[in-house]
């Protein structure tokens, strides 16, 4: 009982952290909600709320945040926004949080509340699974339709000398 205390405590003090009044959504998450399909929709209605909030704000992140970024227009994915990206986490780690307080506070065995902790942590992890997963194939597929530069001097050398073929 004490878990499910706990869980309602977490969500109150959501509820006061995004209670901001009226919040302007950015062009960024109109576009983010464009792009989803499938159960990140469920999961945008709660990232929804983090939009704009002292939670998702984009501060100095250091170089944590310089990776995300890189990370983030790499795969083009979560409109290319930390404050989307931020959102969509802190979203995902309240349903695998949830997951795992309801697991706790129901009286189960130990290997199904192993199964729902895992379940939990894999649900948390989704977002960061997903745009680094996202950034490393857009590389591959770019990286694999890039002629080598080797084919391009030997096309070039055959018709110039390499001095203007380079300039």
């Amino acid at each position: 009982m004490i878990w499910l205390g706990i869980l309602f405590s977490i969500y109150a003090s959501i509820l006061l952290v995004t209670k901001n009044g009226k919040k302007d959504i950015n062009s960024n998450w109109v576009e983010y909600q464009n792009q989803i399909s499938g159960i990140d929709l469920y999961a945008g209605k709660l990232a929804k709320q983090f939009i704009g909030t002292n939670l998702s704000q984009t501060r100095e992140l250091g170089n944590v945040g310089k990776l995300i970024e890189q990370h983030l227009k790499n795969s083009r994915s979560f409109a290319t926004s930390i404050e989307v990206f931020l959102s969509v986490v802190i979203a995902y780690a309240i349903i695998g949080i949830s997951i795992i307080l309801i697991a706790l506070s129901v009286n189960i065995k130990d290997q199904i509340l192993g199964v729902f902790i895992l379940l939990g942590i894999a649900i948390s992890y989704y977002p960061w699974n997903k745009l680094f997963t996202n950034s490393k194939n857009r590389i591959k597929n770019i990286n694999e339709a890039l002629p080598d530069f080797i084919d391009l001097l030997v096309m070039v050398l055959p018709t110039t000398s390499p001095i203007p073929a380079l300039s």
